[in-house]
């Protein structure tokens, strides 16, 4: 959960989702994921600042 984006793995993300979403077409259906809990908040917050506050630092 959480995973940052990035060049280098992009391609494997995009092929993932697609194989996953050929599934689901023909009827396949995992679970889900789990609910997004508090730290799972906390956590996306931290990532999602530092992320901006190096964005800032490179403009």
């Amino acid at each position: 959960r959480g995973r940052e984006f990035n060049d280098r793995d992009i391609d494997f993300m995009l092929d993932s989702r697609h194989t996953a979403a050929k599934a689901r077409k023909r009827g396949h259906y995992g679970k889900g994921p789990k609910p997004f809990t508090e730290q799972d908040r906390e956590m996306f917050q931290h990532k999602l600042t530092k992320l901006l506050k190096d964005l800032q630092e490179n403009v």
